[in-house]
């Protein structure tokens, strides 16, 4: 495999605290199932690189949580429970109340969706690792945090409801709020959220059968032992700290096999039928950053026909396309294939899209229009989406 380079996206305002994005396919998989089977709507997850316990929400599409959540959370009924609580600003439109506000200060009136940040990117070679992806910034999104207590309030009663609906058992809820009761003494959090008491109070009035706890789904334990090494099933602790000293540690006959073989690569170990890994990956948990992924290590492996086989599939699924590195791949992609043409649309729309003016204008001005099919115009970028 080539040597591969990081992409480095420099955020044009000043960084005070930034944390990256962890593209987990296991988790956006999982959170997304179990958010949709309970709300009956499609909501994306992105794990941020942060030992803090913090969710939140920037946008009406994606929740974001921090992986400190799993040296807390002990099991799924409370992640989810905190998950319902921010799907509860979204289903409240406490986001679009909060950019309108952010907007009449005239000050991140660029900023109202994350994936149009300004970045300059620095491309010493062609290839791409994809281990992380954006960087948020606090900067950009504190505004957006600072909910006011009716917000959290109307959150809350969201999740109650959802919890009360689905049989949710609340005594993980509840320990998890007695944690921010002890972490949050902060005048700034009490002022912008019901006193911890009460939100306890409110659980426990509710009357329903909840569902007996039992043991967790093998996905939820597969993340803990992932981020903290806290499952209860310690083959999946064992598995993370061999892989970390650079250690093949097989699970096999497990239905984390398939999640555990791409862990392996992704550490840089020496595995055998990356494709297989790839594809039976995709095949489980249907995750458009990971087709773009596996395009990329098709590219930097020479797999010319597996190359024409996946890149119409991938080109027309919506979720891959909105994808933040879309085009800057298949710019990859089709100067592979010596189509330069439809690369330099491409990598035009993809300096557009992240506002590096220099690359935009020498890509711009190196393909005809005349020739780029109706499929690939879907994927133009508008100048003004920023």
């Amino acid at each position: 495999m080539k040597k591969v380079l990081i992409l480095i996206l420099v955020i044009n305002f000043n960084i005070l605290n930034a944390n990256e994005i962890i593209r987990d396919h296991v988790l956006e998989y999982y959170l997304k199932d179990n958010v949709f089977n309970i709300t009956n709507k499609k909501i994306n997850f992105r794990l941020i690189d942060d030992s803090k316990s913090n969710a939140f929400v920037i946008d009406n599409d994606y929740i974001f949580l921090t992986k400190g959540l799993f040296n807390i959370v002990n099991d799924k009924e409370a992640l989810i429970s905190i998950m319902l609580h921010e799907y509860g600003h979204i289903q409240k439109n406490h986001i679009f109340k909060k950019k309108n506000q952010i907007k009449k200060l005239d000050k991140l009136n660029k900023y109202t969706n994350i994936f149009s940040v300004l970045a300059g990117v620095s491309l010493g070679s062609s290839d791409i690792f994809f281990g992380s992806s954006l960087t948020l910034n606090e900067v950009l999104i504190q505004g957006l945090l600072q909910n006011t207590r009716e917000y959290e309030e109307e959150a809350d009663n969201v999740m109650l409801l959802y919890m009360k609906k689905n049989n949710i058992n609340k005594n993980s809820t509840i320990e998890f709020l007695n944690y921010l009761e002890k972490e949050n003494s902060n005048k700034a959090y009490r002022n912008s959220h019901p006193s911890i008491k009460s939100r306890i109070n409110k659980l426990k009035k509710m009357n329903y059968k909840m569902k007996e706890n039992g043991l967790n789904d093998k996905e939820f334990e597969f993340l803990l032992a992932k981020y903290y090494k806290k499952s209860n099933i310690q083959i999946y602790n064992n598995f993370f700290s061999s892989i970390e000293e650079g250690k093949i540690y097989s699970i096999e006959n497990d239905e984390m096999s398939i999640a555990s073989k791409y862990e392996i690569f992704k550490k840089g170990i020496e595995v055998d039928n990356i494709d297989w890994i790839y594809e039976q990956n995709i095949s489980k948990y249907n995750n458009s950053f990971m087709k773009l992924e596996y395009l990329n290590y098709m590219i930097s492996n020479d797999e010319i026909l597996s190359i024409i086989k996946k890149k119409d599939l991938y080109k027309n699924n919506s979720e891959v396309r909105d994808e933040f590195y879309f085009h800057f791949i298949m710019g990859k992609v089709y100067d592979y294939l010596n189509k330069k043409n439809k690369s330099n649309f491409y990598f035009c729309n993809f300096y557009k899209k992240i506002s590096n003016q220099k690359l935009k204008n020498y890509y711009c001005n190196k393909y005809d229009i005349s020739k780029i099919g109706t499929i690939d115009l879907i994927n133009e970028i508008n100048d003004n989406i920023n």
